[in-house]
């Protein structure tokens, strides 16, 4: 398992840092539970800290939240400020994509667990205070820095339909696409978004909005100098795509995708054998 200075120099915003340090400092103590406790702060902040960055930078919906918490903490709203931080983990994966549904899943028993160290409530008559075993507070710690803590503060529907408008826009490089990807896309977005984007250009290359073919030849080249970034992430999109489109391919779909896909071994891969409609050619088209 990492040691705590990597899982720290991964942290980017510096108070979330200055945060998960405190709770290093007491897993170093033993404070089991307080390590726990502020774990929990930690995500917590870091993600509020990550949509006042998309509120700042014009995301309509991370203004609105923030407004409202703001004028929560300004009233001294103690209920509403208390259902904002219960919802914001939802909030984060389902209004925002800043975490993945499994992600959310596992941050779900790191809040169970916070609640069990930090409320006497939680515990029965005659109980003994819940205990943290401290390999359970370092796979949190873990799970915290590599889900929220070192991911990027971008919403991942708008990474997808800025590339939507990117590949119909007058501002396509003609030069550079790998560079113009990586700066753009890959540096900024998760992987389940990324494959979002490449899921795009997988089907635009086949079937491309409005019949526009500029757009198919830009995703078809969006994935080739995607694949100098992450081969086996564009080979499994490819793959992925065409087999749930397999028995719903017409005769043109199948053209474009022997002249925009066929490079591709996954491309094949992707239709059994004795699928008769379609064969791999004996060397991949030029």
């Amino acid at each position: 398992m990492r040691n705590f200075e990597e899982l720290s120099t991964s942290v980017r915003i510096r108070g979330s840092r200055r945060q998960f340090d405190e709770s290093v400092r007491a897993y170093g103590a033993g404070a089991y539970r307080s390590a726990t406790i502020a774990l929990w702060i930690c995500l917590l902040l870091d993600l509020v800290e990550k949509l006042r960055i998309l509120a700042d930078s014009g995301d309509a919906a991370a203004k609105a939240l923030i407004a409202e918490v703001d004028k929560a903490r300004k009233d001294q709203d103690v209920q509403k400020m208390v259902a904002f931080e219960g919802g914001l983990l939802d909030r984060a994966c389902s209004d925002f994509e800043l975490i993945t549904p499994r992600e959310m899943t596992e941050l779900e028993r790191l809040r169970q667990d916070r609640h069990a160290c930090a409320h006497p409530s939680f515990h029965g008559e005659g109980e003994e205070p819940y205990d943290m075993a401290p390999e359970q507070v370092r796979a949190y710690m873990v799970l915290v820095v590599d889900s929220v803590l070192s991911q990027p503060p971008v919403v991942g529907k708008a990474l997808v339909e800025r590339f939507i408008a990117d590949t119909k826009g007058a501002s396509w490089p003609t030069e550079d696409l790998v560079g113009y990807l990586r700066e753009r896309y890959f540096q900024r977005a998760r992987s389940n978004v990324m494959q979002n984007i490449l899921r795009v250009a997988v089907k635009a290359g086949i079937r491309p909005p409005d019949e526009d073919n500029s757009i198919a030849r830009r995703c078809v080249a969006t994935l080739a100098a995607a694949a100098e970034i992450d081969r086996p992430q564009v080979g499994e999109t490819i793959r992925h795509v065409l087999t749930s489109w397999r028995d719903n391919l017409s005769d043109d779909d199948l053209l474009r995708i022997v002249g925009a896909l066929g490079v591709f071994s996954e491309c094949w891969s992707a239709f059994p054998t004795e699928e008769p409609s379609i064969r791999a050619p004996s060397s991949p088209p030029t």
